[in-house]
């Protein structure tokens, strides 16, 4: 009976022997794949959006570089201006992607693997690739990949530009120099939202991460300067001549009778006398010389009378006081239509004469390039003649002169001549009558291109003539 009952346990002892071999197998083979996956990730891991499924931690490194590679981030002023192009990769200093591997994988619960593998539930580590990254080395990479391409260049303000007819805006510039702790903030916390490395990460928003010049062409402190000069140059000041012309004066007449200081509230605009007597003098000689006409008679009768401005023999105009009236005007701002006084004694006295010259007098036509000389009313003396070149901008001017003096044998002299001249009668400051030895022919179109420097050259007979016939004083009347 014994002995049957121990055979039937050697039979229980046999039976239970291979569940348990398998079981022990099973718990070796639990054990085994548990501490495998002490060096590898789990299933279904995903490490900054790279799928690191049974990769150890250097493998997962290489497969984070390989997502890094061509992956740049954009740093964007508040404006939208691009400040700099960071490639992804030189944010991370050499081992980082593998030390960072490690750690997350160190994070993972490595006993959990079978339950992970029956769920397939998929863990994502989506932090910590760029927590190295410190402000001052954030900062020295974006100052070198912000000036990669073009070098630091400052911001420059608008400006207010004085010229000689008047102001001109300089609009700003607004450059390339950055501020690198605003950068480098930025693009460290825009790492910490990245969640994922292997999409193009969006734009990093920089406010003020571009040095912006302190003054726009729309700053109030120079849109006032601007303001304040423009309410002085459109001062309405007008001069009517009484001959038909009423002349506005421009904003260039204005700026350039005046000086201008710049302030931080305006700009002072100031009118200096000498330059607004100087303005008038121009305006006048230009549109007032005929302000009151006398008549030429020509005794011959062969042309028309030939009117001619009393102001070239003695200025009727009281340019003084026209002076003085549109200096305050300036002063004071005043918008105003001014009107000429007009000293009438010559013009009484040319009255008197019956609007005619004296007797005596040469008269030259530039159009006909001839001259006239009559004494005592009697025509001595008619010759062509040549005056000042057209072309090299010599004309000689038009008016109503009187003869300086007279003399003989001589040399006149200028930049590039040196001339003897027999006879020598200036009328017209340096501009006067002479022979010319050097011409051999009068007349016709030559003053159009080979004219003189502005005088009247004469025949040396009609000039001798002319010469003994004249005196001081006596008019000539050009035309």
């Amino acid at each position: 009976m014994a002995k049957q009952k121990t055979k039937k346990s050697g039979r229980l002892r046999r039976r239970w022997l291979l569940p348990l071999g398998l079981l022990a197998l099973g718990g070796i083979c639990l054990l085994y794949v548990t501490f495998w996956f002490q060096n590898h990730f789990l299933r279904g891991t995903e490490v900054m959006g790279v799928d690191c499924s049974f990769l150890s931690a250097r493998e997962a490194a290489a497969e984070l570089d390989l997502a890094l590679d061509g992956k740049t981030i954009t740093l964007r002023d508040g404006g939208g201006e691009e400040i700099a192009v960071i490639p992804l990769k030189d944010l991370l200093e050499d081992g980082t992607a593998e030390d960072y591997a490690a750690l997350t994988l160190k994070r993972q619960r490595s006993e959990t693997w079978l339950f992970a593998w029956i769920a397939h539930r998929p863990t994502a580590y989506t932090d910590g690739l760029f927590d190295s990254l410190d402000q001052n080395r954030a900062e020295e990479i974006v100052t070198a990949a912000a000036y990669a391409v073009r070098e630091e260049e400052a911001p420059q303000d608008a400006w207010i530009e004085l010229g000689e007819d008047g102001y001109v805006i300089i609009p700003e510039q607004t450059g390339n120099e950055i501020t690198p702790w605003r950068c480098a903030y930025a693009l460290i916390d825009g790492l910490h939202a990245l969640t994922s490395v292997t999409e193009a990460p969006e734009d990093v928003i920089v406010e003020n991460g571009l040095v912006r010049p302190r003054v726009t062409a729309e700053s109030p402190g120079l849109l006032a300067q601007a303001q304040a000069m423009d309410a002085y140059l459109q001062i309405p000041i007008s001069i009517d001549f009484g001959n038909g012309v009423v002349y506005q004066l421009t904003e260039e007449d204005i700026w350039r009778a005046s000086t201008v200081e710049l302030t931080d509230g305006g700009a002072k605009c100031n009118p200096q006398r000498d330059l607004v007597n100087d303005l008038v003098d121009r305006i006048v000689d230009e549109h007032g010389m005929d302000g009151v006409e006398a008549k030429y008679h020509n005794l011959a009768q062969t042309r028309e009378d030939v009117h001619y401005p009393v102001g070239e023999i003695g200025w009727t105009m009281d340019r003084e006081t026209l002076k003085k009236q549109v200096f305050q005007a300036l002063v004071g701002r005043n918008g105003v239509k001014l009107k000429p006084d007009y000293n009438y004694t010559q013009f009484l006295r040319q009255v008197y004469r019956g609007y005619y010259l004296p007797d005596t007098f040469i008269e030259i036509s530039l159009d006909n390039q001839y001259m006239w000389l009559y004494r005592y009313g009697k025509l001595i003396v008619e010759t062509p003649v040549v005056t000042g070149c057209i072309a090299d901008g010599d004309d000689t001017r038009r008016g109503v002169f009187r003869i300086a003096y007279k003399t003989r044998d001589l040399f006149l002299s200028g930049p590039t001549w040196y001339d003897h001249v027999d006879y020598w009668i200036p009328f017209d400051g340096e501009i006067g009558l002479h022979d010319s030895s050097w011409r051999d022919e009068y007349g016709g179109d030559i003053y159009l291109e080979d004219g003189s420097h502005g005088c009247v050259n004469t025949p040396l007979e009609a000039m001798q003539i002319v010469y003994n016939n004249v005196i001081s004083g006596d008019y000539v009347v050009v035309y």
